[in-house]
């Protein structure tokens, strides 16, 4: 599920000069073939964040190691993440523009492989996006304020109700730019 827009990744979009410009708060479903790398190029402004994450692993019989990374308009790679303890071996990152620009998201698979089951969802928005919550646990029935901690624009605090019994909380990072995938 994604609280975006959705759109189809469309080939060529691996040279540079041919990456498919997006806006924030788009789900883009494609594919990597053996080699491919597809890119996608924003326009942010000084402070903006950037999250991404990819549903790949999680959405196929086979292994497909994405890797994603955020370069500048040279190419040279800024922030990349390969695999997160967070979403089992998919990737996914949190990154604050170091100025007006133009900046490409590049997905690829890891090793350069990739096949026709190499599909992947990746979620493009200004969500937060942190990777550890604490505490991480309470009292059962108990209302909790929590920190979400690993995002680039620093720690997010909610508030949640913990079910009456011992259980799992799906809880999904919130601030005033958004809600993550």
């Amino acid at each position: 599920d994604s609280p975006y827009r959705q759109r189809s990744e469309s080939e060529p979009n691996n040279p540079p000069a041919a990456a498919t410009p997006i806006d924030l708060g788009v789900t883009i479903h494609g594919l990597i073939e053996e080699g491919d790398v597809d890119l996608y190029r924003v326009t942010l402004k000084q402070g903006d964040r950037l999250s991404a994450e990819v549903v790949g692993i999680r959405n196929t019989r086979y292994v497909f190691d994405a890797r994603i990374a955020v370069l500048d308009v040279d190419g040279n790679e800024l922030t990349a993440n390969d695999d997160s303890v967070l979403l089992p071996q998919d990737p996914k990152l949190s990154f604050l523009a170091p100025k007006d620009d133009d900046y490409m998201m590049a997905i690829r698979e890891d090793a350069f492989g990739g096949d026709l089951d190499s599909i992947y969802q990746l979620h493009i928005g200004s969500h937060p996006r942190p990777v550890v919550c604490y505490p991480a646990g309470g009292m059962p029935g108990a209302e909790e304020t929590i920190s979400l901690i690993g995002d680039a624009a620093g720690p997010v605090v909610q508030t949640t109700s913990l079910p009456a019994s011992i259980g799992t909380v799906e809880l999904f990072p919130e601030d005033k730019s958004g809600i993550a995938p």
